[in-house]
Order: structure tokens, then sequence, then C-alpha cells
């Protein structure tokens, strides 16, 4: 019965250590690569990141990740350097994350209808079972990848203040997100969780 008691304690404790992860600049590379499909190995990456606006070192950046956990950075951006007014650095892009608490309402707009363009534009009226949309984007809402037609009404029905936050990529890894991925992703962050359900 003692022994039982035990294992089922460490189980527990595995399982607290699992969830209440920690974000980690190793685990933010792993998204980029999902998200952008490029391997950051092939990239000319600068050594520093912008967390929230402000700019870190190679160094300190687990240390601010620290106070995150893993679910919380839902926006990565890979920035190419070249297109903005960011001087010093002999590199091509630059890492930024955001717990996307602060993305404004137009940007929201803008990606939330090009999103419901590309479904309602690509998708026929009449569901079809098993239906296979060559055009169409993949969808994840919450962590979730979401099917289609299911993506389809939701994005149609969504409102600006059901949204935390809104990303697009235009080149994620189909391999990791799902076969429309080839067609950009957009991941949305609900304030409201059952919205998505």
């Amino acid at each position: 019965m003692m022994k039982a008691l035990l294992i089922v304690l460490i189980v527990a404790f595995q399982l607290n250590l699992v969830v209440a992860q920690k974000a980690n600049i190793e685990l933010i590379k792993s998204l980029i690569e999902a998200r952008y499909g490029v391997s950051l190995d092939k990239v000319d990456l600068c050594d520093i990141y912008i967390l929230e606006g402000i700019v870190y070192d190679e160094k300190s950046i687990n240390g601010a990740l620290k106070k995150y956990e893993k679910q919380q950075i839902i926006f990565t951006e890979l920035v190419d350097l070249s297109k903005t007014t960011f001087f010093n650095h002999d590199c091509k892009y630059v890492t930024v994350l955001s717990t996307g608490s602060n993305q404004a309402e137009e940007e929201k707009e803008r990606i939330l209808s090009k999103v419901r363009a590309n479904l309602n534009d690509n998708l026929p009226k009449l569901v079809i079972r098993d239906y296979l949309c060559q055009d169409c984007m993949q969808v994840v809402v919450d962590g979730m990848s979401v099917g289609v037609y299911q993506a389809r009404q939701l994005v149609n029905d969504l409102k600006m203040e059901d949204i935390q936050n809104i990303a697009m990529y235009d080149t994620p890894n189909p391999e990791v997100y799902g076969r429309n991925a080839k067609n950009g992703l957009v991941e949305i962050y609900l304030k409201n969780k059952k919205k998505s359900r």
C-alpha cells in the first residue's frame, strides 16, 4: 500500500513539472522553426531577443523567460532586420517574443479579415465530409488545430473582444501543423477558452 502511494506521489509530481514548465529559448527556437518552416542553423540569426519590447542577449534571455509559463509566450516572430532601423548588428534576423497582451485592434482585424476571406472564398457553402481544401490556411485555436469548416464558422462568428492574440505565418512547417499549413497558418488565442470548443 505504501509503495503504491509513493508511486502515485512521484507520478503526480512529474505531471506537475510538465504542466508548470517554464518557457526557455530552446522551446522558443523549436516553435519558430515549426512556424516558419526554417532551420535556425541556416538563418543568419542575431544573438539578441526582444521580449515584450525589451532587448535581451543570449545569456540573459532564459532568465527573463523564467517569469513565464511556456504557454504564455504565444507570439514568436522572426523579423528581417533589413526592413528595420535596428543598427549595430551583423546579422539578418532577430527573434521577437510576446505574451500578446498588447496587440493592436487594427492588427487583429487585419489578420482576422485575411483568414475570413481565405476560408470563405475557398470552401464550398455546402459542408462536404473529408473535403480537402487546396488553398485554405491552417487555423490553430488555443493551441489546437481546427478543421476547415469549424475554422470558417469560428472566424466568421468571432468578435474583436473575443481575441486575446492572433498571428499569421506565411511559411509554417506542414509536417508540424498539417497539410493546409502549406497555405499559411493562423494562430488565434481567445480570451474565453470555451468559445473555441
